[in-house]
């Protein structure tokens, strides 16, 4: 028998678990719009086994020029900014290479207008494993113009392409031992 009497409604949050597939969304979710005065920072670290997290934005709408989002390479906003994206644009993947495998995402809304905001996938991903040897790599030319050469001894599993920022241009799976990456437009 409880005696005690009704107290209303009580809000809460519960993290998020991105390493096993929750999305990262703005703060309007799946479906809403975020609010207009938001200054909201988050943190995805990378969770136990693993060592680094790559998040890649799949939409992504705000206010161009008023509301932003920054994007650093640690785990918080004094670690190195990868960038600052407003607008239509998508910014594409980020990977840390941070000691910590974080990355570290602050979101800043002005007082009016809102948008659909941002949906992205977060990969979590333990590095240094594959028993990588430089001895059996080859890549060629270097500079490149057009086309750039890679071969492997072993199948290659995965190819990343960063610009001087950090952000991931491109990024394959070839499955193959030999690929030719056309990065002329780059």
């Amino acid at each position: 028998y409880d005696d005690s009497s009704w107290i209303g409604s009580i809000a809460f949050t519960t993290f998020a678990n991105f390493c096993n597939g929750d999305r990262f969304y703005d703060s309007g979710g799946a479906n809403g719009n975020y609010t207009n005065g938001e200054n909201i920072t988050t943190v995805i670290t990378p969770a136990t086994g693993y060592n680094s997290v790559t998040v890649t934005f799949n939409s992504f709408q705000l206010e161009g020029g008023y509301d932003y989002l920054r994007i650093y390479d640690g785990s918080d906003i004094n670690a190195p900014m990868l960038g600052q994206f407003s607008g239509s644009t998508n910014p594409g993947s980020f990977t840390s290479t941070s000691s910590s495998g974080a990355l570290t995402f602050r979101f800043t809304s002005d007082s009016s207008v809102t948008y659909s905001g941002w949906d992205a996938t977060v990969e979590c991903t333990t590095l240094g494993t594959n028993e990588f040897s430089f001895e059996g790599l080859k890549y060629y030319p270097n500079p490149v113009t057009d086309v750039f050469n890679v071969s492997y001894i072993r199948e290659i599993d995965r190819i990343e392409v960063y610009n001087t920022v950090g952000q991931n241009i491109i990024s394959m799976k070839p499955k193959t031992n030999s690929i030719q990456l056309d990065v002329s437009n780059l």
